[in-house]
C-alpha cells in the first residue's frame, strides 16, 4: 500500500494535469471538480491506486481540511473548501502536506 505522501504526490499530479485541460464546450480552463473527486479518479479512471488507497487518501483529505485563512473560501458553500475551478489553493494544500510528511 502506498504511503500518504505517495498518494498526495499522485493527487498533486492529477490536479496539475486537470488544471491544464480546457473544457471544449465553454473554452474555460480547469474543469476539475475537487480533491475528493480527484482521489476517486485516481482509483476509478487512472487505476493508479487501489480502493483501499483511495479511502486512505480521502480520509486524509477530510481529516486535514484547511483552516479558515487566506486559502479558504469563506463565502463558498457546499462541498468545496476552495473556489471551484481554482487549482492554486489545492496545489498549495498538497505541497504543504507533502512537505509536512517528508519531515
Amino acid at each position: 500500500m502506498k504511503t500518504r505522501k505517495e498518494l498526495l504526490i499522485l493527487l498533486l499530479g492529477r490536479i496539475i494535469v486537470e488544471s491544464s485541460r480546457r473544457d471544449e464546450y465553454t473554452d474555460k480552463g480547469f474543469i476539475f471538480s475537487g480533491m475528493c473527486c480527484a482521489a476517486y479518479d485516481l482509483y476509478k479512471e487512472d487505476n493508479s491506486i487501489s480502493y483501499e488507497e483511495e479511502e486512505k487518501l480521502s480520509d486524509f483529505i477530510k481529516d486535514n481540511r484547511p483552516k479558515r485563512g487566506k486559502l479558504f473560501d469563506p463565502d463558498h458553500t457546499g462541498a468545496f473548501w476552495y473556489k471551484e475551478c481554482d487549482p492554486k489553493p489545492r496545489i498549495a494544500w498538497c505541497k504543504h502536506h507533502i512537505k509536512r510528511l517528508s519531515k
